[in-house]
């Protein structure tokens, strides 16, 4: 019977130790936050490296599965490589992240010959 108080009481120990721990966090992030927002951020050169995901490719010509009232369509997955590009502030080392790009159009003098 002891032994159960003392897993109970260590229990609770440790439950309120988190607790505390997870409002320090809570605090720190804010606070993270507040001085990543007030830094004017001056990026440095963007590294790209390819990175791998998986896509599910779904096979609609397929018959479909009937499971009572789902339908299943035939699915395979394949491992694609995209390019995920980076870049850090040098004044505050904040990292931002993406592998979604922009078209950009310029619009270039044709002269007459």
């Amino acid at each position: 019977m002891s032994d159960i108080r003392n897993l109970r009481s260590e229990i609770s120990a440790l439950a309120a130790e988190a607790e505390r721990a997870a409002c320090v966090l809570s605090s720190k992030r804010s606070e993270l936050a507040r001085l990543e927002a007030a830094c004017g951020h001056e990026w440095g050169p963007v590294s790209t490296r390819m990175k791998e995901i998986r896509e599910e490719c779904v096979d609609w010509s397929a018959p479909p599965e009937r499971h009572g009232v789902h339908i299943d369509y035939k699915t395979t997955f394949r491992t694609v490589q995209v390019p995920e590009h980076t870049r850090t502030c040098v004044r505050c080392g904040r990292m931002e992240g993406t592998t979604e790009t922009k078209a950009e159009t310029r619009r270039i003098p044709a002269f007459r010959d």
